[in-house]
C-alpha cells in the first residue's frame, strides 16, 4: 500500500522533523465509545491541535494514530500555508477543543482506507523498537499525559513507516469489529 510515496520518504535523507500525533475524541466526549469508521484517503489532511503546532516545521512528517483503539492511521508531510486549501468546516466543539490546525499531504491514502484492519499500535511498536534499538530511546509519556504531539527520532519514525509499508504485504488484515446496531 502506498509503496511509492513511502519508499521516496524512506530514501529521503534530508534533515527533517518526525512527529507522532494522536487523533480522536477525549475520554469525556460522548462519542468516545462510538465505532471509528472514518477513512483517511484525502490527499490533503487537516490536522487539529489543542496547543499551537508552531514547532512542527514545513516538510515535517506527522505519523498519526487513532486514540482509544491505538492504531496508526496515516502518514502526512506538513504543507506550507501557501499550499493549503480552504479550512474544513467544523463543529463549535471541535473549534473550541482543537483551535489550531495545519494541513498535510497524505502519503498513505490507501493505507488510510483500511487502517482499522491492522493492529499497528504505536506504543507496542515503541516497545519493540526499544528492544531492537536500545541506543535510540523512544519517549511517548507526554502523549499519555495529554500532550497532543510528540517529537520522535528519525529511526523510530522510519520503523513505524516500514510497518505501514509492509502491513498489507506480510500479514492478512484483521477484520474490523462489527458495527454497533
Amino acid at each position: 500500500m502506498d509503496p511509492t510515496s513511502l519508499d521516496k520518504l524512506l530514501a529521503d535523507t534530508r534533515k527533517r522533523q518526525f512527529w507522532l500525533k494522536p487523533i480522536g475524541f477525549p475520554k469525556d466526549h460522548p462519542d468516545w465509545d462510538v465505532f471509528e469508521s472514518r477513512k483517511w484517503t484525502e490527499s490533503e489532511i487537516e490536522i487539529h491541535f489543542a496547543k499551537t503546532p508552531a514547532k512542527i516545521a514545513v516538510g515535517a512528517i506527522i505519523i498519526a494514530y487513532r486514540i482509544h483503539v491505538s492504531k496508526l492511521i496515516f502518514v502526512a508531510e506538513r504543507l506550507p500555508m501557501s499550499e493549503w486549501s480552504p479550512a474544513d468546516s467544523r463543529s463549535d466543539y471541535s473549534r473550541r477543543r482543537w483551535p489550531f490546525y495545519i494541513k498535510g499531504h497524505n502519503l498513505t491514502p490507501e493505507y488510510g482506507s483500511v487502517w482499522n484492519q491492522y493492529s499497528l499500535q504505536p506504543f507496542a511498536l515503541a516497545k519493540e523498537y526499544k528492544e531492537l534499538h536500545p541506543e535510540d530511546p523512544v519517549h511517548l509519556g507526554s502523549i499519555q499525559r495529554g500532550n497532543d504531539k510528540a517529537l520522535i527520532s528519525r529511526g523510530f519514525a522510519e520503523f513505524l513507516i516500514r510497518q505501514i509499508r509492509s502491513a498489507a504485504i506480510t500479514t492478512p488484515p484483521v477484520p474490523p469489529p462489527p458495527s454497533p446496531p
